[in-house]
């Protein structure tokens, strides 16, 4: 997943060099430190984190901005990057203290996965979870880790929110609430499922639509669903659920475990 994505506004504001940028970079000796130095700092404010050193990681956009603001031509970077490790480090070791900002370690990725579990809870767009992962880090003035320990979190926090918001509905879910929802999955001699009823939305404005809609709003309210209280469920969640029964089939559903199939058609009601 490529996350370095940035729009002219962010660059110009997140990475114009301030007069105190300019002073630590004069500290640099030879163009090729201060102009990789200064890269390297525009990079960790745009994206929170250093740039990959193996290959280089190098945006041409990035480096032109930084080219401009300090009069010395791009192309330097890539002597900087042939550099020695241990140099790298070091000034990198300098933003750290300059930015007043922490290596990434056991602690912060503890915090880190209560964050995102309570963000899982509301949010299943992975990308939207890395988003709110760095802001967080962001606040805490802490680095990214690499991207893929990120989205391991995420991945491990999203199963454990999914389980958790799951397991907590189907809880209120009564036996003949079950049977119910069983039912709306059963074809029988009729063309379509009652569940494919409820998910049918009229095509125009009319009387008969208007009457399509109350007999759903009735099916719907006969089955119990509605005695389930969900108001502690994010709306996002809901809607979740609601687009991924939309999505399926009266087959698919019925083939899934009780934990999914019991709870995933609540968020019709």
């Amino acid at each position: 997943m490529n996350k370095l994505h940035f729009t002219q506004e962010q660059l110009v504001q997140v990475a114009k060099l301030s007069d105190g940028d300019i002073r630590i970079i004069n500290e640099c000796r030879g163009e090729h430190n201060k102009f990789g130095f200064a890269y390297q700092l525009c990079y960790v404010k745009l994206f929170n984190r250093f740039p990959i050193q193996s290959p280089h990681e190098q945006l041409d956009e990035l480096a032109t901005f930084v080219a401009v603001q300090l009069d010395i031509p791009k192309e330097v970077l890539h002597t900087y990057s042939s550099l020695r490790q241990a140099t790298i480090s070091e000034h990198q070791d300098s933003i750290r203290t300059y930015l007043s900002v922490e290596k990434y370690d056991q602690n912060s990725e503890n915090v880190l996965n209560d964050y995102i579990f309570q963000q899982a809870l509301q949010i299943q767009a992975v990308e939207s979870l890395f988003l709110k992962a760095t802001e967080f880090l962001k606040e805490q003035r802490v680095l990214n880790p690499s991207d893929g320990t990120i989205e391991r979190l995420i991945q491990t926090q999203r199963e454990k929110a999914r389980v958790y918001i799951f397991e907590r509905i189907y809880a209120e879910v009564s036996s003949e609430l079950q049977q119910e929802l069983d039912n709306l999955l059963i074809v029988g001699t009729e063309t379509y499922s009652k569940l494919y009823q409820i998910k049918e939305v009229p095509k125009k404005p009319s009387a008969k639509a208007m009457k399509l809609l109350a007999n759903k709003l009735a099916l719907i309210e006969q089955t119990g669903v509605l005695t389930i209280q969900l108001t502690w469920l994010n709306n996002n969640y809901k809607r979740h659920l609601s687009n991924y029964v939309a999505r399926s089939d009266a087959k698919r559903l019925r083939e899934l475990a009780p934990l999914h199939r019991y709870t995933a058609p609540l968020g019709i009601g």
